[in-house]
């Protein structure tokens, strides 16, 4: 099956600013996350969709874990395979990423995605590669600020 894919490139950058991480930098606990919101499309599909996000982070001193699944509203529109009144795209992503101490964070992973319309279905699997970067950070080890928050600005390829 052919790779599901919002690019008529083979890769769509995908940029999460702003998404809130804990950072108890020495605790391995899983950290529950949620991301609701508007997309804006491209490639062959409709302008505007919405997407949803719930997925289990840990964020540990050295490395971080990311696994999540996700459901995007965005219906395809030009397919030749018309009309396609109804469609979704849905997902899972697991990802490794290794912590450095200027808190970047590059890693990689493995991503499953389903397109589904009216008309058909397909899904593939993919690695993906990505980064991201701790912003605003207390230094939890030496000020004991286990609930702190920072935000994290992420990029990777889908």
């Amino acid at each position: 099956m052919p790779f599901v894919t919002k690019s008529k490139l083979g890769a769509f950058l995908t940029i999460l600013v702003c998404s809130s991480a804990l950072t108890a930098q020495q605790n391995y606990l899983p950290r529950p996350y949620i991301l609701v919101g508007p997309t804006l499309e491209s490639a062959g599909y409709a302008p505007l969709g919405s997407t949803g996000t719930t997925g289990v982070r840990i964020d540990g001193q050295h490395f971080l874990l990311d696994t999540n699944v996700w459901y995007d509203t965005a219906r395809k529109t030009d397919d030749n395979d018309q009309p396609n009144p109804k469609g979704h795209t849905r997902g899972a992503v697991v990802g490794i990423y290794f912590r450095m101490t200027s808190r970047w964070a590059f890693g990689t992973g493995a991503r499953w995605s389903q397109l589904s319309t009216t008309n058909y279905k397909k899904n593939g699997w993919r690695p993906t590669i990505g980064g991201s970067k701790d912003l605003f950070v207390k230094d939890c080890i030496k000020e004991d600020c286990a609930g702190a928050t920072s935000m994290r600005g992420s990029a990777s390829t889908t």
